[in-house]
């Protein structure tokens, strides 16, 4: 009520609403609140992420690519592979970026092909629970090398002191705007924030490899099926219409009726 009387926008007033939450759950994982109260959230309409075009897909890793070989300073040159060690995370999975940004290396396996996306001290997973997320071929190539190429760090982010490089994803989205900026990207097409890598990898899942959405919905963590139609728009309403319906209706009242 406070922040709606100095005339907070109503995003700014549920990212502080969202930020209490997370200290109310800390406090009662660490026993020190009984029970979390419960809290009238406000209700921002949602944006979802635009899906990157392939040809600028390709500018943004050009890019990336240039500025690591053109760079002089060291620093600022590690900088940039750590951005295009996101890129290639987030383009060939689907995960989220505070996933990325505060996965240990540890957490890869490329014997097995998979990354164990855990709980840790400075990470909660959004699902409330651990999950295995694969690792395609390409991204397979991609951390090979880099693994061998940069021995030593404790973060896939790493900033080289074996601390997570970034502390929240804010920072590294600006990072990414600054790139958009220098491509010429205009701001009414490019993504709302990172999570337009992510709907990018469910919309070329589904429409070049033939994902079903409850695949790609399983795959992104997605609670419903309807939250994944969300990023990839089907063209025919029919096909909308039936899986909402599978939403709301039990498989097994399906199965009998």
């Amino acid at each position: 009520m406070a922040l709606k009387e100095q005339r907070h926008s109503l995003a700014t007033i549920a990212k502080h609403q969202r930020t209490f939450k997370i200290f109310l759950r800390w406090a009662h994982e660490a026993h020190e609140l009984e029970t979390i109260p419960k809290m009238e959230m406000v209700r921002v309409p949602r944006t979802y992420p635009d899906v990157w075009d392939a040809n600028m897909l390709v500018a943004l890793k050009d890019r990336l690519d240039g500025l690591i070989c053109a760079t002089k300073n060291r620093r600022q040159r590690w900088y940039y592979v750590l951005h295009k060690r996101f890129f290639w995370m987030a383009i060939n999975t689907g995960m989220r970026a505070g996933e990325i940004v505060f996965l240990p290396l540890s957490a890869i396996d490329l014997d097995r092909l998979q990354i164990k996306v855990a709980k840790h001290a400075r990470f909660n997973v959004k699902e409330r629970r651990d999950k295995i997320v694969p690792i395609n071929d390409y991204l397979a190539c991609y951390l090979e090398g880099q693994l061998a190429m940069f021995p030593g760090l404790h973060w896939y982010l790493d900033d080289g002191r074996k601390n997570p490089a970034y502390d929240d994803v804010h920072a590294l989205w600006t990072a990414f705007n600054r790139h958009y900026d220098e491509l010429g990207v205009p701001d009414s097409q490019r993504p709302k924030g990172l999570h337009g890598f992510r709907a990018t990898f469910a919309f070329y899942a589904h429409n070049q490899l033939g994902w079903d959405p409850s695949l790609i919905a399983l795959w992104l963590g997605h609670s419903t099926v309807d939250m994944t139609l969300r990023y990839i728009p089907d063209p025919d309403p029919r096909k909308q219409a039936s899986l909402e319906d599978v939403n709301r209706h039990p498989p097994g009242l399906l199965a009998t009726n």
